[in-house]
């Protein structure tokens, strides 16, 4: 991974996303810190965006970055965030874009809450949501929860690269509930579907059952002490679990692990 964006609003709580870029090779990777001044909203407050970019230029002495490659990018647009992270991510050619989240009694900040949805929905390369706590920063453990769907196969395709790179053990995991049950049979169709896409390497597949999918997905990853939660998205369609966006959002928010995500494009 060449290029990280990581989208700041300059809150303190933010910074909590430092200790994850240790992940990244610091002498191959570029970290892109990003602040979108919405002139919408804040076009009366110059004291406070002097403050902001003062701030965000500042960032490179942090204690936790010193021997980082950090450059730091201030944008002013009137339209939507999401929308101008994604031309950031066009034009820097961006693989991974890695964000904290907050609780959602927190919704006022400028890339939180509804804007982090529209960031995920609409990012067309991966994203890293980190919590506000933190727990250890490795992902020893990985899993991918799947609808055992074709766009599901597709997804840990684009997933697996990532999940190689940390070097993590993966999982593959799908939560059978009553609405949405998948027989064994069909499960280890499934698993002879990923092994032929992966050249037969094999993975360590699971099914866990649960009334609801995003219940299943939160006590298997802490039953099991989980590192890093991975999950597919269509986007405003929804995770391709079948969940909406309100509950892929309550998904993010609840966990206390990181959660990444891919977004499968419509075709596939």
């Amino acid at each position: 991974m060449k290029k990280v964006i990581v989208p700041l609003d300059l809150s303190p709580e933010n910074f909590k996303v430092f200790p994850y870029l240790k992940l990244f090779p610091k002498d191959e990777t570029e970290f892109i810190f990003v602040h979108v001044w919405q002139t919408t909203f804040w076009s009366k407050q110059h004291e406070l965006k002097l403050n902001n970019q003062e701030l965000l230029d500042s960032l490179k002495n942090h204690s936790e970055l010193q021997g980082l490659n950090i450059k730091t990018v201030w944008l002013e647009s009137n339209q939507p965030v999401a929308i101008t992270l994604n031309q950031l991510i066009t034009n820097e050619k961006a693989d991974l874009v890695l964000m904290v989240v907050k609780q959602k009694d927190q919704l006022d900040k400028m890339i939180l809450g509804t804007e982090a949805t529209k960031i995920i929905q609409n990012s067309q390369i991966p994203i890293l949501v980190v919590p506000r706590r933190i727990e250890k920063v490795q992902f020893l453990k990985s899993v991918f929860f799947t609808d055992a769907s074709p766009a599901s196969i597709y997804a840990f395709g684009l997933l697996r690269p990532y999940l190689e790179f940390f070097q993590s053990e993966i999982k593959i995991v799908k939560v059978n509930t009553p609405s949405d049950f998948l027989s064994t049979r069909e499960f280890l169709a499934y698993q002879n579907a990923i092994h032929e896409q992966t050249n037969q390497v094999r993975y360590t597949f699971e099914i866990y059952s649960d009334y609801e999918v995003e219940k299943g997905i939160l006590d298997y990853a802490f039953d099991y002490n989980i590192d890093l939660i991975v999950l597919a998205t269509h986007g405003r369609k929804g995770l391709s679990l079948m969940l909406n966006g309100s509950v892929s959002e309550e998904i993010i928010c609840a966990s206390f692990k990181p959660v990444l995500l891919c977004k499968i494009p419509t075709s596939s």
